[in-house]
């Protein structure tokens, strides 16, 4: 090639694309990493049928023990 850039080579395209998904998972690892070490934090709404309610209370109940900064919102909804 001569001196002046005229846009990527096929191969430099799928580099291109390569170094994104790298810079997009880095991104994503540095940010939970940081949840990891201050804990999740925030709230979560589920809607389940009335026969259903006491299956989202044993999935809640242990994970609300491990992220206590999470809060459940829980609505019955009839089938």
């Amino acid at each position: 090639r001569g001196s002046r850039f005229q846009g990527l080579t096929p191969e430099g395209e799928q580099v291109l694309a390569w170094a994104r998904r790298i810079v997009g998972d880095t991104r994503t690892m540095r940010e939970e990493m940081r949840a990891a070490r201050h804990g999740l934090s925030g709230r979560i709404r589920i809607a389940a049928i009335p026969t259903a309610l006491a299956m989202v209370a044993r999935l809640t109940t242990p994970f609300r023990a491990k992220h206590p900064g999470v809060t459940f919102s829980v609505l019955s909804l009839l089938g």
